[in-house]
């Protein structure tokens, strides 16, 4: 819709391509999905500052006719209220986008990890793009690759970021075959070489 007399409609639209470690997504609806297990409190908080560093980098990258929504998950999902009530996408003003970078910077990595129920609650908002980033290789097997084909109905795109530690495994793994299922892109990042 076009803006109205008082300017109060915000055209959605508009596409943008941001990336999140060099993965790349273009659309003008975005889900980050970051792990939070206690695993990414590791190697003196390293990963998970680096996390947030990257996605609030990329949040600032949207113009305020793209809209957002960010989930970090463990065994349960932490989801962005832009208006402290229901769960929905946000617009990226500069206001919301302050926001959500103030629920990242809130975040703390604890307990274990349930991947699945943070995707399926992100790709319930329908997005173009969601950048998944874990450091839980292994997490996906082929029914819950399955089970996520069927879930995206809208045909999102799901970037995979994988954290590890040292050189990655030539074995082609489960995030990248989720990715690769849904029209992703994939990278590794081995956690040893970020520096605060």
């Amino acid at each position: 819709s076009l803006l109205d007399g008082m300017g109060s409609q915000r055209p959605i639209g508009g596409a943008v391509t941001t990336e999140v470690f060099g993965v790349k997504g273009t659309g003008s609806q975005f889900v980050y999905v970051f792990d939070r297990s206690a695993s990414m409190e590791g190697y003196d908080g390293r990963p998970l500052r680096a996390a947030k560093k990257a996605l609030i980098e990329s949040l600032d990258s949207l113009q305020e006719n793209h809209q957002f929504q960010i989930i970090f998950y463990n065994h349960q999902t932490k989801i962005f209220r832009p208006d402290g009530g229901g769960e929905k996408l946000a617009f990226a003003t500069e206001v919301m986008k302050q926001k959500g970078a103030g629920f990242v910077q809130s975040i703390r990595g604890e307990e274990g990890t349930n991947h699945m129920q943070a995707i399926k609650k992100a790709l319930s908002f329908g997005p173009d793009v969601i950048f998944l980033l874990t450091d839980a290789e292994g997490g996906f097997n082929q029914r819950d690759l399955f089970r996520i084909s069927e879930w995206n109905r809208s045909g999102t795109v799901i970037n995979a970021i994988e954290f590890g530690v040292g050189s990655q495994s030539a074995l082609t793994n489960s995030l990248r075959m989720l990715s690769r299922d849904n029209g992703g892109q994939y990278t590794y990042k081995n956690v040893l070489s970020f520096r605060d």
